[in-house]
């Protein structure tokens, strides 16, 4: 049959899920990565028989799905709520098999919009660019938070300020916000996650619009994928792109994209259906 349990410890969420990361490392890399000591999370966890089948996580007004099995679809549609807009994340089959389940329950259509592909590195070749990579710091926090909410505004990840500098100053403080320089100042930048389970994952890569043509993002995205891949933990890097920005980063031909791409679905509908 099945059933669903709230875990809000992070620890605790990673110790459950552990078989399910390990066994999809990639595919659960974004919940995985959220699952941090000392953050407040929400981890709805679907089980049968003590096997886990599939979980969801919380952040902000949205839920990011591992890969599902079993009746996970289902059992998960049943626990997400109906009063607000929600915004669902994962694999395309995994996010309309709950979507489906969820829409029943609120008489209402859900809209699918492609947010980014999951690339994996698969070779290195630095492209020829003037500059070099470094560590972002607490001078940099302002611009960083401004280019956060403008990479925010061009894909659709809308975040407030507040949000946007909570995330940066997290990733500041973690050493994992990187910047490009080139003989004027910053040009560009993005985030590494934290390890898990041998993978790292590349995101928000960001040039603003008056230094792009320039190859700065390329040599960015290729700097930080060497140096991560050069660690012994590390496993697998990954970078989160949308299809318009990969067009502009040309070292892209060095990922593999037979990943999952991601999806969000937004609902319609704001009531239950009634019995």
């Amino acid at each position: 049959m099945g059933i669903v349990e709230t875990i809000t410890e992070g620890p605790v969420g990673l110790e459950r899920c552990r078989d399910l990361f390990v066994s999809d490392p990639i595919g659960c890399n974004l919940v995985a990565t959220s699952l941090s000591s000392g953050r407040d999370v929400q981890l709805l966890l679907a089980t049968d028989v003590n096997k886990v089948l599939g979980a969801a996580v919380r952040w902000r007004d949205s839920y990011t799905l591992t890969p599902l099995s079993g009746a996970a679809a289902g059992l998960l549609a049943d626990k997400l709520p109906v009063s607000d807009d929600l915004r669902l994340m994962g694999s395309p089959s995994d996010t309309a098999n709950v979507a489906g389940y969820w829409s029943e329950r609120v008489g209402g259509a859900v809209e699918t919009v492609e947010l980014f592909r999951v690339y994996r590195l698969k070779a290195l070749r630095p492209p020829d660019v003037a500059g070099r990579i470094v560590v972002l710091g607490g001078e940099n926090v302002d611009l960083a938070v401004e280019w956060m909410m403008d990479f925010g505004h061009e894909t659709g990840l809308v975040v407030n300020q507040e949000t946007a500098r909570a995330q940066v100053e997290g990733a500041v403080s973690e050493g994992r916000l990187y910047g490009w320089m080139d003989a004027d100042g910053l040009v560009a930048q993005l985030g590494c996650s934290a390890e898990r389970y041998g993978v790292v994952r590349i995101g928000g890569v960001f040039t603003p619009a008056q230094q792009r043509g320039h190859g700065y993002a390329s040599a960015l995205t290729s700097a930080v994928s060497r140096a991560q891949r050069a660690r012994p933990e590390v496993d697998e890097v990954t970078l989160n792109l949308r299809h318009q920005t990969r067009a502009r980063i040309a070292c892209t031909d060095d990922w593999d994209s037979n990943q999952w791409p991601n999806f969000w679905l937004l609902r319609s509908g704001r009531r239950p259906r009634s019995s």
